[in-house]
C-alpha cells in the first residue's frame, strides 16, 4: 500500500502511515467532531489543533490514509478535543540552484546569506560542489553578517598544521567555526590552502565546539551513570524499547590522559555514536509530544570490534521487559544479542549495517542490504514491461550469474576478442518500440565512458535509460560528463531520499537549535529507527505485527520483509532517476 512521505519533529507526520486503524473499532457519534479541512492543510497540523494524534485522526477516517484536500470532513476524537493550540510556525519554501562554473560554497553562502555549514548541511548529497549539482538554497536572503572579531592572541589560540586533501572548509568544521572566521585568523589563507601551513585556531573557539558541535550538546554525561530510562508518558506503560549504544563511558572514564575534548576531536566512532544518539533523543521528545506510551531505557553497549560489555549486560538481565531493542553497532555484536533473546522473541533491531549473516528470526536489518537494492530496480524495470539489457563488467561472473538465475529474460551485452564492448551486438538487443533499460555493472571508468557515450549516440532511435543496481562512486565522478547521465536519465537506488518538505526544514533547524549544527547522515538516522520503533511499538500488538505497514520517515523508509535465512529485512529503497533539468525525480 503506498504511504505519504512523513517527516516528523513536534508535527511528527510519520504516524500518517501506520495504518493499523482497520483492526479497531470506529467511534460512536457523540464521541467525536467534525473538521473541515482548509487549504494546505496536513493530518498532522489538524492533530496538534485538537490536541490528537494523527493516529486518532486515521483511526476514525481511514480513507485519510491516501491523502487528504482541501474541504474534506473529517472525523475528530471530541472526547480528547481542546481549544485549538497555537498554529505551529511555518518556514519559508526552498529554492532550488544549479551550481554554475566558478561557483563555491563560500561564494554561494555570501550570496544567499547562509554560513557554509548551514548551505553544506542543508545539502548532503553533495558533500563536494560540482558544476551541475542541484542545491538546496533559503528562499529568504538574509543580511551577510561581517565578522569584527580581532585575530587571537597566541596565548588563546591552537596551532593546526595543514594536511594533505584537507580543505578550508573541513578544518572550519571541525573546530566549529566559520570559513571566515578561519580567514579572519589566517588571512594568508584567502586565495587557497597548501599543505604545511600553520594554521592559527582560537582557543575559546575549540572548546565552544566541542560542546555544540556533532552533537555533544545532546549526548548523555558520559559516565557509568549513562544507564538511565526516559519515560515518553507518566502514565503507566507496558511497552519498553532499549537504545543499545557504544557510549564506552567506562573506558572514557579510566584514561585519564586524553581529555573528552581531545576525544571528541579525534573519535570518529564516538562522534557517529553522539549523532545517532542525539537524533534519537528528539525523536523521543516528538513522541512524548504526541502523548505515545512507551518507556525508554538507554544502555552503554561498550562496544569495540574487539570487545564489548554485552555478556555482562545479558547475564544481568538488562533487557528484561524490553520490547524491541535498536542496537548493537557492529553486526556480530547483532547476531549475539539475537541469540540471547530469541527465546523471548525480543525483536533486535541492526541500526546501520547492511550484513545478513548468521542471523535469527527476531533480527531486523533496517538497512536496506545491497542484494534488496538490486531487486528493487530490477523488479522495477521488470514492471514497466520493457528490455532489460545488462553490460557486465567480465570480471563480474558473481552479479552476472545470480541475474540470470533470479531474472533469466534479461539479456546480456557480449564484447568482441580485442576486449572493447560488440556495439553492433547490443543494438540487436534494442528494441524501437519499448523502454530499454542497459543496465552497466562496473567501477571501471573506461567503460564507463565507452558506454556511455555509445548508448547517448543511439539514442535518437531507440529509447534508453541507464541504470545501476547499486551505488556507483565512479558516476560521481567529472570524467563521466553529467549531461550524459541527464540525456540517459539515469535509474539507481538509494537507502535516502533528499527531503524538501517544510517538516523535513522544521525537523533540521530543530535539530540545529538544540545542537548547535544540522544534522548529518547518522543524526538523520538516529531520528528515523527511533521514531519508527517507537510509533509500531505504540500499536497493538507485538513489534512483528507491525511490519505489514511501510512507513516513511525524513530521509528513511521502512518496509520490513520476512526473509526465510535470517529474520527481516527492510526493503525500504528509494528508485531516483535523473532528469533533464538536472534534477532528480523519485519513481517509487
Amino acid at each position: 500500500m503506498k504511504t505519504s512521505t512523513c517527516i516528523s519533529i513536534k508535527q511528527c507526520q510519520a504516524l500518517l502511515v501506520f495504518l493499523l486503524w482497520t483492526l479497531l473499532s470506529t467511534a460512536q457519534a457523540a464521541n467525536y467532531t467534525k473538521h473541515t479541512v482548509s487549504k494546505g492543510e496536513t493530518i498532522t497540523q489538524i492533530a496538534l489543533k485538537y490536541a490528537v494524534t494523527p493516529f486518532d485522526i486515521y483511526r476514525l477516517n481511514p480513507d485519510s490514509q491516501t491523502g487528504i484536500k482541501e474541504n474534506d470532513v473529517l472525523l475528530v476524537p471530541k472526547s480528547v478535543a481542546v481549544k485549538q493550540a497555537t498554529p505551529v510556525k511555518t518556514l519559508p519554501s526552498p529554492t532550488m540552484r544549479i551550481v554554475q562554473p566558478k561557483e563555491t560554497w563560500y561564494s554561494l553562502s555570501k550570496e544567499v546569506g547562509l554560513s557554509v555549514e548551514e548551505l553544506v548541511a542543508l545539502n548532503p548529497k553533495h558533500p563536494e560542489l560540482k558544476i551541475g549539482d542541484t542545491l538546496i538554497l533559503s528562499a529568504a536572503k538574509a543580511p551577510v553578517k561581517i565578522n569584527t572579531a580581532k585575530p587571537a592572541s597566541a596565548a588563546s589560540s591552537v596551532k593546526h598544521l595543514v594536511q594533505a586533501k584537507e580543505t578550508k572548509f573541513g578544518i572550519a568544521q571541525k573546530y566549529g567555526i566559520t570559513l571566515a572566521e578561519l580567514e579572519l585568523q589566517n588571512p594568508s589563507i584567502q586565495a587557497g590552502l597548501q599543505e604545511g601551513t600553520e594554521l592559527i585556531i582560537p582557543k575559546a573557539t575549540v572548546v565552544k565546539s566541542i560542546d555544540s558541535s556533532t552533537s555533544a550538546a545532546s549526548a548523555p554525561k558520559l559516565t557509568t551513570k549513562s544507564v538511565q530510562q526516559l519515560v515518553i508518558n507518566k502514565a503507566s506503560t507496558n511497552k519498553k524499547l532499549v537504545l543499545l549504544l557504544p557510549f564506552n563511558a567506562a573506558k572514557i572514564q579510566a584514561d585519564t590522559l586524553t581529555p573528552l575534548t581531545n576525544r571528541l576531536k579525534k573519535d570518529v566512532f564516538l562522534n557517529l555514536t553522539l549523532d545517532f544518539y542525539a537524533g534519537a533523543l528528539v525523536a523521543i521528545d516528538s513522541a512524548k509530544t504526541l502523548g505515545i506510551n512507551v518507556a525508554v531505557q538507554v544502555l552503554d553497549s561498550e562496544e569495540t570490534k574487539s570487545s564489548s560489555a554485552l555478556e555482562a549486560l545479558i547475564k544481568s538481565n538488562s533487557f528484561a521487559g524490553a520490547s524491541a531493542v535498536i542496537g548493537p553497532f557492529y553486526q556480530h555484536y547483532v547476531d549475539k544479542l539475537g541469540v540471547a533473546l530469541r527465546p523471548m522473541q525480543i525483536p533486535v533491531l541492526s541500526p546501520l549495517s547492511k550484513e545478513t549473516d548468521k542471523l535469527n528470526d527476531n533480527v531486523y536489518q533496517t538497512m536496506p542490504s545491497v542484494t534488496i537494492q538490486k531487486q528493487t530496480v530490477l523488479d522495477y524495470m521488470m514492471a514497466q514491461n520493457g528490455s532489460i539489457i545488462v553490460i557486465s563488467d567480465p570480471k563480474k561472473v558473481a552479479t552476472k550469474n545470480w541475474i540470470s538465475q533470479q531474472y533469466p529474460s534479461v539479456k546480456f551485452a557480449k564484447y568482441l576478442e580485442s576486449g572493447a564492448l560488440d556495439v553492433a551486438y547490443l543494438k540487436s538487443l534494442l528494441s524501437k518500440s519499448t523502454r530499454n533499460y542497459v543496465v552497466v555493472d562496473t567501477q571501471k571508468t573506461n567503460l564507463l565512458l565507452a558506454v556511455t557515450a555509445t548508448l547517448t549516440s543511439l539514442l535518437p532511435a531507440y529509447p534508453i535509460n541507464l541504470a545501476v543496481l547499486e551505488p556507483n562512486e565512479t558516476l560521481d565522478y567529472e570524467e563521466i560528463p553529467l549531461k550524459r547521465l541527464t540525456d540517459l536519465h539515469l535509474i539507481y537506488p538509494s537507502v535516502t531520499h533528499e527531503n524538501l518538505s517544510v517538516e523535513a526544514q522544521y525537523f533540521r533547524n530543530h535539530y540545529k537549535q538544540i545542537n548547535k549544527v544540522f544534522p548529518n547522515q547518522y543524526a538523520v538516522r538516529g531520528f528515523d529507527l527511533t521514531f519508527d520503533t517507537l510509533l509500531r511499538l505504540s500499536q497493538e500488538g507485538s513489534f512483528e505485527s507491525t511490519t505489514s505497514t511501510a512507513t516513511q520517515q525524513v530521509e528513511c523508509k521502512f518496509n520490513y520483509i520476512k526473509n526465510n535465512s535470517f529474520g527481516y529485512a527492510n526493503s525500504g529503497v528509494y528508485i531516483m532517476e535523473f532528469q533533464s533539468d538536472l534534477t532528480v525525480k523519485q519513481l517509487n
